[in-house]
């Protein structure tokens, strides 16, 4: 691969990161992150201008962030994109940062259905390009290589998520308001709040759809307790039944060998895509 774009040179910045003259929140956030980090990499400052300055810039190259009109020109458009897609290009002079932007509500909420694209391209290039890892929150999981001499090749990488929902319960943007449990002080609880969601943002978590779940078998005793036992995990006293002290049944464990729960729950899964067919909603 031939060098075509040095982003360092002796400890110095070759480049500077270019946004929109109206840059979307996901692109503001992009140049932040290839900002910190290349900055991090050189031990140096890396300045972000915007594109209606460019003319003025003495910089030998760019990296254009986003829904540039060099991008649109060389062209790459992220509106044309699928959601949660981008692209990488390197050519000449110029890095190219692109990808499909719709964002709901704050741009770091993980649960909102949105793509950020823009961003997804800027941590390809780090991670792919530069060698940097997130290993846990917080800047000491940060693992960025300290270089004075930076190039990068000609290039173009497509890349986009191919699990439209990537969460787990409990991945908050911010604390719920009761309570330190755990924490020494709210400022604690505040840091880590902000340095979990930052790092599961770039480690690409999200959604760009809306899935319903929840608990699959809480109904299962009220519903099958008398008609199928068998359905049901046999405890080590020999009965099939809930755990000691739960009046709801919803705590009782399911026999996973027997082929008529099988059945059961392939049914009552058709039916609640059924049911979701006739309500409008979409079945993945």
């Amino acid at each position: 691969m031939l060098a075509a774009f040095a982003v360092l040179s002796g400890g110095r910045p070759q480049a500077d990161i270019v946004v929109p003259s109206k840059p979307n929140a996901v692109e503001r956030l992009a140049a932040e992150e290839l900002a910190y980090h290349l900055g991090k990499m050189g031990g140096c400052e890396f300045k972000t201008i915007s594109e209606d300055t460019l003319a003025s810039s003495s910089a030998k190259g760019h990296f254009f962030v986003g829904a540039t009109r060099a991008a649109k020109s060389a062209g790459l458009d992220g509106a044309a994109m699928g959601m949660e897609e981008w692209r990488v290009r390197t050519s000449g002079g110029s890095v190219f940062l692109v990808g499909r932007d719709a964002v709901r509500g704050s741009v770091t909420d993980l649960w909102a259905k949105s793509s950020r694209g823009t961003l997804y391209a800027v941590y390809d290039f780090l991670c792919k390009s530069c060698g940097v890892k997130w290993l846990w929150p917080g800047e000491s999981g940060e693992v960025v290589p300290k270089r004075r001499d930076f190039s990068v090749g000609e290039g173009d990488v497509r890349g986009s998520m191919r699990i439209g929902m990537r969460l787990f319960y409990g991945m908050r943007e911010k604390p719920s308001p009761d309570g330190f449990v755990g924490f020494r002080d709210a400022a604690a609880r505040e840091k880590y709040y902000a340095d979990t969601a930052k790092f599961l943002m770039r480690q690409r978590l999200g959604t760009r759809r809306s899935i319903r779940g929840g608990h699959c078998f809480q109904q299962y005793w009220k519903r099958f307790g008398e008609s199928h036992p068998e359905y049901f995990n046999m405890l080590p006293d020999g009965r099939r039944r809930p755990l000691d002290g739960d009046k709801s049944g919803a705590s009782v464990t399911m026999c996973v060998s027997e082929p008529g729960l099988w059945r059961q729950i392939a049914e009552d899964a058709k039916a609640g895509m059924e049911r979701t067919k006739a309500a409008g909603g979409e079945i993945y």
